[in-house]
């Protein structure tokens, strides 16, 4: 997506107030482009696009833990654990997530065409503005479709190689329209596993928070749903070092077309936006 969503105070990489850059010297020396495509659509693949195209809907449980003071206090669930499970229509951003521990048990928040609802158990939805169910369900949906959704990208370039967790990586950076910093469109730089193409860490800007914020996260623990390789964990820093975190989301179950599209587009008179965010 063209702005990425900002990822909040748990992905704090404090600094000045300089736009952060993700460009490193390989790809401003040598991008590459055609080359960089080609590793981002072998991740695809690797991730199970395919899969993933063919679905309409799919149900992920999810927990999402958060540490240290920081943490404690951007957790929007009350406590520093939260258990859910979240509905989703591939490749857009119309979905809703269902609590199932803590104070918000039984709770959903729902998102349609950038539209929020809240139910309560037993109750009606209520139509209005919540920014919880604004940030944190497009964002939960953008972690686990990275790998498909950044073909969408229209500027990258290679970043040079790292080993990462003991793995030899390969770097590709993504934008729109132009690689080098821009006040409102994000970089993200994907390393990439030179063996099996799956992404062990992200890094990225987080214009929408502030300018000089970057975010990390490793990928980790990936299983096999019927093709769909899913990461168990997703442990998140402003750096992601290994043991240093401040939240980590966990994937803990995949189940393909449990409900129907209306399911999760309540509302029929809105426009169906698809990858699309509101300007």
């Amino acid at each position: 997506m063209k702005a990425s969503l900002p990822l909040f105070l748990s992905i704090l990489l404090l600094g000045s107030c300089k736009l952060a850059d993700l460009q490193t010297d390989a790809s401003q020396r040598n991008a590459q482009p055609e080359q960089a495509r080609e590793w981002l659509e072998r991740m695809a693949e690797a991730h199970g696009i395919d899969v993933l195209q063919s679905l309409d809907t799919y149900t992920v449980s999810m927990e999402d833990e958060f540490f240290g003071m920081m943490g404690g206090a951007i957790s929007p669930y009350g406590d520093k654990l939260g258990k859910f499970t979240a509905d989703y229509i591939p490749g857009t951003f119309d979905g809703r997530m269902t609590m199932s521990s803590g104070k918000l048990e039984g709770q959903t928040w729902g998102i349609q065409s950038w539209q929020t609802y809240t139910q309560q158990a037993g109750q009606d939805k209520v139509w209005k503005q919540e920014d919880d169910a604004y940030f944190w369900l497009p964002t939960y949906q953008y972690f686990v479709e990275f790998p498909f959704r950044i073909l969408q990208a229209d500027m990258l370039a290679l970043a040079g190689e790292q080993t990462i967790m003991g793995k030899p990586c390969v770097g590709v950076l993504a934008s729109w329209g132009q690689l080098a910093p821009q006040e409102e469109t994000d970089q993200y730089l994907a390393w990439i596993d030179k063996e099996t193409y799956q992404l062990v860490k992200l890094q990225y800007t987080v214009r929408e928070a502030a300018g000089f914020m970057i975010g990390s996260a490793l990928y980790r623990d990936y299983q096999d749903y019927g093709g769909l390789k899913l990461p168990s964990r997703m442990s998140v820093g402003s750096k992601a070092e290994e043991g240093k975190y401040m939240h980590e989301m966990r994937i803990l179950d995949f189940t393909p077309n449990a409900l129907p599209v209306s399911e999760l587009r309540p509302q029929p008179g809105l426009a169906i936006m698809g990858d699309a965010k509101p300007e």
